[in-house]
């Protein structure tokens, strides 16, 4: 397992555990994303009174590996930068179960594009 955070040639940051990873987005100015930028995106988030990204502290996702090659990874996602919280937990011996009860202890950070659900009770993991 490798230490410390990498940036990916996508800019994303990740931090590779044991059957886990975590993984950062740096904040992404809504007129350089394409997606956000789009007159629709727009118009939709203004309607629903959401922004799925925090543009000023990124996110940071706890991405739990799937146990079967079909399942879909459950990501959790905080908006902001939780690099260092995560990392200390990970250096602590810290291991997946720990990293989601401190994803759920930090909820008032929650992003629209986490899964919800317990890993351990829909096995997932």
């Amino acid at each position: 397992m490798r230490t410390g955070f990498v940036k990916s040639p996508q800019g994303n940051y990740t931090l590779e555990a044991d059957g886990f990873y975590i993984s950062y987005r740096p904040p992404t100015p809504k007129e350089d994303d394409p997606v956000l930028a789009h007159p629709i995106s727009l118009a939709m988030r203004v309607l629903m009174g959401v922004d799925g990204h925090n543009d000023e502290a990124g996110e940071t996702a706890f991405c739990v590996r799937a146990s079967f090659p079909t399942m879909i990874n459950p990501y959790f996602v905080l908006n902001g930068d939780f690099r260092k919280d995560y990392e200390g937990l990970i250096a602590a011996g810290g291991k997946a179960k720990e990293c989601w009860e401190f994803w759920l202890s930090q909820s008032e950070h929650n992003s629209i594009y986490s899964n919800n659900e317990n890993p351990w009770e829909t096995q997932a993991c």
